[in-house]
């Protein structure tokens, strides 16, 4: 899953899912990966089980100047998670402290 999104200097970007990690692309003549990819990842730190790690939503911008995404989740209870990621640039992502 995918969702297609404008930055506000005009150009689109992808975020998808791909194997529990998120990424992006962008287009030159066609669209390419960047060797950034992962933006999002699971990781020992933010304690996100890898196999539940799943399908990005739209990304907004916020009045603050930062984009923000909401990627899904579960615990290990299998209840639903919903984890915030903000970026300035929409390329370096950091999770939330608050979601």
């Amino acid at each position: 899953m995918g969702t297609l999104h404008i930055l506000p200097y005009g150009k689109p970007v992808i975020l998808y899912n791909k194997s529990q990690v998120q990424n992006v692309a962008v287009p030159v003549r066609e669209w390419s990966k960047p060797p950034r990819n992962p933006l999002m990842a699971p990781n020992a730190v933010n304690g996100i089980n890898p196999d539940r790690f799943r399908d990005p939503t739209t990304a907004w911008l916020g009045r603050d100047g930062e984009w923000r995404v909401i990627v899904g989740s579960s615990n290990d209870d299998r209840r639903g998670l919903a984890i915030l990621y903000k970026s300035r640039d929409f390329f370096n992502w950091t999770q939330s402290t608050k979601t």
